[in-house]
């Protein structure tokens, strides 16, 4: 990953930080955002390295950073962008850092047929606790999910996140946070329940 593509652009060099947020903002134009972050591109990574000490790692940290504030600048207020960019900085990556841990404690786990079910069992009612679902039939069933109600699936029951940690990561409204989670719960529990009726 390259992360070459954001350099400075000339001719804005008099326009400060919130300027260029406000150009952004009420035009839209990807112009004004480049030449924004094009300001902070080693910054960015030299932060990212006092938590990340993998270089990739921290490349694709300042990428995931900049695309969510590609999506999210144009829908929030921000008084002082350096401070804000530091804020989201530090966020993402002790997010980063807590997502890789759980992530490293539980491959063994999310292997074992029990432990998968008790990550699953919350999201449904009428299921015998004793029924053996096998991990691919549940991933089965994960995956039949819409990609907005999975994610949240995801983040809610498996990393424990709460519904506003899920709107920050996501951009998603409290309202539709709310929808995919009680449709996908909806849709998870009929295909679970099918595997178990279906089970020889």
């Amino acid at each position: 990953m390259s992360l070459r593509w954001l350099k400075p652009k000339k001719g804005f060099a008099n326009l400060s930080d919130e300027q260029l947020l406000t150009a952004f903002q009420e035009t839209g134009e990807e112009q004004y955002f480049f030449a924004l972050f094009g300001r902070y591109t080693h910054l960015l990574y030299y932060n990212c390295k006092q938590y990340l000490s993998d270089e990739e790692d921290c490349k694709d940290m300042v990428m995931t950073i900049i695309e969510k504030a590609y999506e999210q600048l144009p829908n929030i207020k921000i008084e002082y962008f350096k401070s804000w960019l530091f804020s989201v900085i530090r966020n993402q990556c002790i997010s980063h850092i807590r997502s890789y841990s759980r992530t490293a404690n539980q491959t063994a786990a999310w292997k074992k047929h029990q432990e998968v079910q008790e990550a699953v069992f919350p999201l449904y009612e009428g299921m015998e606790k004793e029924s053996q679902l096998s991990s691919e039939q549940i991933q089965a069933a994960l995956q039949a999910l819409e990609e907005n109600q999975r994610r949240c699936i995801h983040l809610f029951y498996f990393e424990n996140k709460s519904y506003r940690e899920i709107m920050t990561l996501t951009g998603f409204s409290a309202k539709e946070v709310k929808s995919y989670l009680q449709n996908g719960k909806r849709r998870l529990k009929g295909s679970l329940l099918a595997f178990q009726q279906n089970k020889p």
